[in-house]
């Protein structure tokens, strides 16, 4: 490019404060905006020590992930732009020293707020302190910061479950957030538990309850900062960059997809005629830069409010759909160390499910752990299932329901984007999608770098695919051979099936 795009002009010199920077989207946020905005500032990224880390040392240890691999190699000194300021949204003031929080304050103008407990199965107190009190304190220090152009909330797609037809606006919320949050504060967590279902309805879970109320608070701050508030659907790895299939964590999908894969997920509760939801992280990451501009550069004084969704005119797929080209990339690029043939099935009878997760997944869990105690080695089959059962538990929701997201502010955002250099840069819904190759894609990234598996081992991979599926057809036969003669020995005719029976022997 010859000169500056001007989306790169509104961030040079730009000084960025990140929360959840160390996050699946938070990394491709850092490494985006280190390698397309030339001229940026620093990136003061909000990190708390972990596992015995202390924050300089995480960072360090993130410098050097894959993610960051493509930026190492053509422009390294990028990376001495990120800087950590310790905290946590637990913490009165975010946890911030006096000396980071005058840096912060006098220096920034962009702030992104992708920091969250993503824990669907978190308790009421934990989600609702993490991710509603987190925000207002975030929103608090974005009020003290004197350059503030720009204010990015990251929500999600889902934290109006009750609403089928979700459009980009503001909507009430079911409770008063900070009454909600003194309610938390003083009461025990057996009370919350107790009263979960209570305190969160509608909803199927504490997270999305805690998002609903998180951009509310969002909201309030409208007077006084320049708030966006951003809800992407469900995020999957990288489309294209940093590099295509890139993926950090087993959550959501990616983890089903681990788990049925490697042949101990049998079924799934799925309406197979619904929709799948689903925006690739680099494309959700180029639109939050793009609204950040947006918003930074008009004076209105009003809550921006974009639903991060692929729209349909580019891929329109059906869960039916997504189970059966993920079996078809499976064959090409299979797992290593499967336990049992990838044949997973979606089903919307809960009592039927149940009855294949008890014969297929858990009596041959506790068979192994057994094995595996006889001799003498580490059990983990029943571990695997009980992660399984809650993953499934928090997932079916979204799975068993079907929401229409709107999104013409955000397609007409980014239709006002004419510059061609900076439409490449920066694609979102102008993209064109592959979804047979994405798929192949996304499991070649999965295997990578989630499962740490060689791309050299696929030609045996491939080879144990065969041999399970032969297995598997076998056992299948031989399970239908007996039902069917038991249920014939049942009437008194189970001479049937036998051999005798059609081939007597005669004597010469």
């Amino acid at each position: 490019m010859s000169s500056k795009t001007p989306i790169q002009d509104f961030y040079s010199g730009a000084n960025i404060f990140v929360t959840g920077g160390t996050g699946f989207m938070g990394k491709v946020l850092l490494e985006k905006m280190l390698r397309d905005l030339p001229d940026l500032g620093n990136i003061f990224i909000l990190v708390r020590g972990k596992r015995g880390l202390d924050p300089e040392k995480r960072l360090e240890a993130i410098k050097q992930l894959p993610v960051f691999e493509r930026l190492r190699s053509t422009n390294p000194k990028a990376l001495n732009k990120l800087i950590v300021v310790e905290g946590s949204l637990s913490e009165e003031n975010l946890g911030l020293s006096e000396e980071n929080r005058k840096r912060v304050t006098e220096t920034v103008s962009v702030v992104f707020h992708m920091a969250a407990s993503l824990r669907l199965e978190a308790g009421v107190k934990d989600a609702v302190l993490a991710n509603t009190l987190g925000t207002k304190r975030v929103m608090d220090l974005c009020k003290q910061m004197k350059n503030i152009k720009s204010v990015i909330h990251l929500s999600t797609a889902f934290c109006h479950v009750e609403i089928e037809v979700l459009e980009e606006k503001v909507y009430k919320p079911n409770c008063d957030p900070y009454e909600m949050i003194k309610y938390v504060q003083t009461e025990s967590e057996k009370v919350l538990d107790e009263k979960k279902e209570e305190l969160i309805h509608p909803h199927p879970n504490s997270y999305t309850f805690s998002k609903r109320l998180a951009e509310s608070i969002a909201h309030d701050y409208t007077q006084d900062l320049p708030i966006a508030i951003a809800r992407p659907s469900i995020v999957i790895p990288a489309l294209k960059e940093p590099t295509p299939g890139w993926v950090d964590n087993l959550n959501g999908p990616v983890g089903i997809l681990v788990a049925s894969g490697k042949g101990v997920l049998r079924s799934v509760l799925c309406n197979e005629k619904y929709y799948a939801e689903f925006i690739p992280v680099d494309c959700a990451i180029n639109a939050l830069i793009i609204f950040a501009f947006f918003r930074g550069t008009e004076k209105k004084r009003e809550t921006y409010v974009i639903n991060i969704t692929t729209p349909r005119d580019i891929v329109e797929i059906t869960w039916a759909e997504v189970m059966n080209k993920g079996r078809v990339a499976m064959w090409k690029y299979p797992f290593e160390w499967m336990l049992w043939y990838p044949n997973g099935t979606i089903r919307t009878n809960v009592y039927i499910h149940w009855l294949i997760m008890i014969l297929f997944q858990w009596i041959p869990a506790i068979l192994l752990d057994i094995l595996f105690f006889i001799l003498r080695r580490e059990r983990f089959m029943i571990r695997v299932q009980k992660k399984i059962k809650v993953g499934l538990e928090v997932l079916s929701y979204f799975t068993l329901h079907e929401w229409n997201f709107k999104n013409p502010w955000s397609v007409a955002l980014i239709k006002r984007i004419v510059n061609e250099d900076e439409a490449k840069i920066f694609y979102t819904t102008n993209v064109t999608f592959d979804i047979d190759m994405f798929f192949e894609v996304m499991i070649v990234g999965t295997r990578k770098y989630c499962l740490k598996e060689d791309l050299a081992t696929l030609k045996y991979s491939r080879i144990h695919l065969k041999v399970l599926y032969i297995l598997h057809i076998f056992f299948k036969y031989l399970i239908m051979y007996y039902a069917v003669w038991y249920c014939l020995k049942l009437v008194g005719i189970s001479d049937l099936l036998t051999v005798n029976h059609w081939f007597p022997s005669s004597r010469v």
